[in-house]
């Protein structure tokens, strides 16, 4: 695309948001008719802005999501029924559409495997230059053998319909969780440094990416991080590389320019040269938004965040994130001479940042836990999702062993909890360190929650994950406790938990309150005689998790990770926060 080109498609893409949406279809009909490129570069502009695009998700989003969330408001027209066959894969149901194709949710007959099917349109299909590269490309990314790249399982042509195989991953793709917030500043890191090996990865091998966003991004279960839609990729000799930036539709974007124009380096919205310091510059993009929840260039529209993403400096992280800062605005440099000079340096420096927090097991604390204190009641279900550990031969903890205050840098005067956890490390029995929740935890870590609310009230602390038989609804008291009475003092701290079996993600409510909940006091007596108190009705736990999520839509978290401590502000009389802690 020459950069006139891009100038008449970012001045037609313009007039098109000054129509009504009810116009918009046949306006650009109309403007770009006998240009099917141009008429695909302006609807995929268009899906960018439409946040119930298809393209605002990966195809290997949960099946409970069909065509009509992935349409709304809009008429999908999906080409192939339920049953239909191409070759060994028969269709199930519609994921979603989008200019450039269709998605299906299809099953692999000769395997009996779930599979995610990408079928071309009709005018794409019939491109003969496109279906070139179409084959061409897929044989080279169908090589690519990592651990955070989404494999290509299969490419064909069943009746003049082409079409692709992917594996169907349920996960949750980078979008949506960073739809809730800025991520700390160690899940971040682990993300950059996962993302930059299959870059580098992939460079070694002569492919570039060219489409690093947080829609092809996905978190899985297990914790793992998959980099998906290599099949942007162009596949081209990096030391040598003199090809323009090509901004052709590629073999799986469907309904958008080869890339998006949001995240894409300065040299491939000019149409430059670029190699794999133009997908290094996105991935800049990207670790920015992790960290702080915000584009660093973004406008009001695609054509104004180009110009931005041209022209711009990028602005500077917080203070707190001076290493980090670093290594992102080299990264973000508009000349790619500027940059690292390939991806492995730059991964170099982005696993340097992130090994103090994977090396967290082994960094030692002052204080020491009693031994007695990991003595756990093994009979425990195993099957709760957080295990209370308790030893109730042992005397109650002397104020020699209770926690330290925090220091007074730890969380904004205004905070009405601060918090940080004492982490028992596998194989080392009487030793803690400390933590404010933001790490990855190694297998078989242990873990005490200290909490210190500003005033007196009521603690709760509550496990909410998956149901199981034990806890059918998935939500459970593991810890209830009244402060500031009597007397005591303000800070509670649970009993040893343990985390889930197996990689995961577990999460926890944290909740002051300022009177009793009634709904869990009620639970406090089989706290005491099961180490859980499960809540059983479904209606119950609907009505609990609904007042604790608005209580925390009004909460701010803070944290610092020098002093391993957070901080959660809300206001009224119910504060509630859930932490998510990821554990090997």
């Amino acid at each position: 695309m020459t950069p006139e080109r891009w100038q008449r498609v970012s001045d037609l893409y313009e007039a098109v948001l000054d129509r009504p949406a009810s116009e918009r279809e046949a306006f650009v009909a109309d403007a770009c008719a006998g240009d099917s490129a141009l008429r695909r570069e302006i609807q995929s502009l268009l899906a960018q802005d439409d946040h119930h695009s298809p393209l605002d998700r990966p195809v290997w989003a949960p099946e409970e999501l069909l065509a009509a969330d992935y349409n709304a408001g809009s008429a999908p027209r999906m080409r192939l029924a339920a049953g239909t066959r191409l070759g060994p894969y028969e269709i199930q149901t519609a994921l979603g559409a989008g200019g450039m194709g269709e998605v299906y949710r299809g099953r692999d007959t000769r395997l009996d495997r779930a599979v995610a099917i990408k079928v071309l349109g009709p005018d794409v299909a019939a491109d003969a230059g496109f279906r070139a590269r179409f084959d061409r490309e897929a044989k080279t990314i169908s090589q690519l053998d990592h651990p955070n790249i989404c494999p290509l399982f299969d490419v064909g042509d069943e009746g003049g319909i082409a079409f692709l195989v992917m594996p169907l991953l349920e996960g949750e793709s980078l979008l949506d969780r960073l739809r809730r917030g800025p991520m700390p500043l160690a899940e971040a890191l682990r993300i950059a440094t996962s993302l930059a090996s299959a870059l580098t990865y992939a460079h070694g091998r002569g492919v570039l990416h060219r489409d690093i966003k947080p829609q092809n991004v996905l978190l899985l279960p297990d914790g793992r991080v998959q980099l998906l839609d290599f099949g942007v990729a162009k596949s081209q000799t990096l030391e040598t590389a003199d090809a323009e930036a090509d901004t052709t539709p590629a073999l799986t974007r469907f309904g958008q320019t080869l890339g998006t124009p949001e995240y894409m380096s300065p040299e491939q919205l000019a149409a430059r040269v670029v190699d794999g310091r133009s997908d290094m510059f996105s991935l800049g993009i990207l670790v920015y938004l992790l960290v702080t929840g915000a584009h660093p260039f973004r406008g009001s529209t695609a054509a104004v965040t180009s110009a931005a993403i041209i022209n711009n400096p990028a602005p500077l992280l917080p203070a707190a994130m001076a290493d980090l800062d670093r290594v992102v605005q080299r990264m973000l440099q508009k000349r790619p001479a500027d940059r690292y000079p390939t991806m492995a340096d730059c991964l170099a420096d982005l696993r340097a940042l992130a090994s103090p927090f994977e090396a967290l097991h082994s960094r030692p604390v002052a204080r020491r836990a009693k031994a007695a204190g990991l003595i756990g009641a093994a009979a425990v279900a195993a099957a709760i999702m957080f295990v209370v550990l308790r030893d109730r031969t042992a005397a109650p903890p002397s104020p020699a062993d209770a926690p330290a205050a925090p220091a007074a840098t730890a969380a904004p005067v205004a905070a009405n909890v601060i918090f940080w956890l004492d982490v028992g490390a596998p194989g080392s029995p009487d030793g803690v360190i400390q933590s404010a929740g933001d790490h990855v935890y190694p297998r078989g870590a242990r873990f005490k929650l200290h909490l210190v609310p500003a005033a007196p009230g009521h603690v709760y602390v509550l496990s909410d994950d998956q149901p199981l038989k034990a806890i059918p609804t998935g939500l459970a008291l593991v810890f209830a406790q009244s402060t500031g009475s009597s007397g005591g003092g303000l800070g509670v701290t649970t009993d040893w938990l343990a985390f889930t079996a197996g990689p995961a993600r577990d999460h926890l409510w944290l909740v002051w309150s300022a009177k009793p909940i009634p709904e869990l006091d009620a639970l406090r007596a089989a706290l005491e005689r099961e180490h859980v108190g499960s809540v059983r009705d479904a209606g119950t736990a609907a009505s609990l998790r609904a007042r604790l999520a608005a209580a925390a839509a009004q909460a701010t978290f803070s944290i610092d990770p020098a002093a391993a401590r957070a901080a959660i502000a809300g206001s009224g009389t119910l504060v509630a926060y859930r932490l998510e802690l990821q554990h090997d």
